[in-house]
């Protein structure tokens, strides 16, 4: 499926289940829901949000990862995705560990 495609059906929070779904990732899902909630999105928001940021924050590594993934899958648009998501997963917890905010009161670094 088209990227384009996938990412418009994430509008709908059922798209959202189905299209997580058809990626075939629990651990992936799960780690969509556990960040949405932490910002008080829905999942497809969250996943919305982080193409988003990847289009506009990722660097080059991050870009050729993603060029290589597409042109050795046999579904490009969910290759796409996966990366996309994995990154913005990864983006957020490295966010989250450097929080100054987080050790100043005493939190865990990943919760």
């Amino acid at each position: 499926m088209h990227l384009g495609n996938l990412i418009a059906k994430l509008a709908d929070e059922r798209s959202t289940a189905e299209t997580m779904a058809a990626l075939g990732d629990i651990v992936l899902f799960a780690g969509v829901v556990e960040a949405a909630e932490s910002y008080r999105e829905s999942a497809g928001e969250y996943v919305a949000a982080t193409v988003s940021r990847f289009a506009e924050l990722a660097g080059d590594e991050a870009w050729l990862q993603l060029m290589s993934t597409i042109e050795a899958a046999a579904d490009p648009g969910t290759a796409a995705l996966q990366l996309i998501v994995r990154w913005g997963l990864a983006e957020d917890r490295r966010h989250r560990d450097d929080d100054p905010f987080r050790a100043a009161a005493g939190m865990p670094r990943n919760p």
